[in-house]
């Protein structure tokens, strides 16, 4: 009797994971995972662990430069939500409900849910309505949400009581 050997494919990410949106648009760019290393400037081996889930949870940095490697939006690549096209693929023309997205503040949190406290995301929040905070893309509004937590955990609140 004789065996037959299969090939054991990889384990199956979830439906709508980093690992499935990265091969999806490697497939649609006709890209090999060495060619997206390389673009992306990663290390060999690097694409590999995110197709088998492995890389889960990308720094924002490695985020962003996937996402221009790929040309898609950073906020569809972190997230599934939006365009996968983003603004790389649309061009000035196009209307401007067609390239909407949501706010790069929304994209840095829900990736990097449950990081920072319902203060530091209010805050955030207050902060993203000044002028200063137009052209913050989300690698950069994490870096806020970081400075606005550490900011916060240095404020001592202390146990007073309002006179009843």
């Amino acid at each position: 009797m004789s065996k037959e050997i299969q090939s054991l494919p990889f384990p199956q990410p979830p439906a709508g994971s980093l690992a499935e949106r990265v091969a999806l648009m490697l497939e649609k760019r006709q890209m090999s995972q060495h060619g997206l290393e390389g673009e992306a400037k990663l290390s060999r081996g690097y694409v590999s662990r995110i197709l088998k889930g492995e890389r889960m949870k990308l720094s924002p940095e490695m985020m962003r430069r996937i996402a221009d490697a790929l040309e898609v939006s950073y906020e569809w690549l972190a997230t599934g939500r939006g365009d996968s096209e983003g603004t790389a693929g649309t061009s000035l023309a196009a209307p401007i409900a067609a390239r909407q997205l949501s706010h790069p503040l929304e994209a840095a949190i829900a990736y990097h849910r449950g990081k920072w406290s319902a203060p530091t995301v209010a805050a955030a929040r207050a902060f993203a309505t000044s002028p200063e905070a137009a052209d913050l893309e989300p690698p950069e509004w994490a870096d806020v949400l970081d400075q606005i937590d550490a900011a916060l955990s240095k404020i001592k609140l202390t146990g007073r009581r309002r006179p009843g």
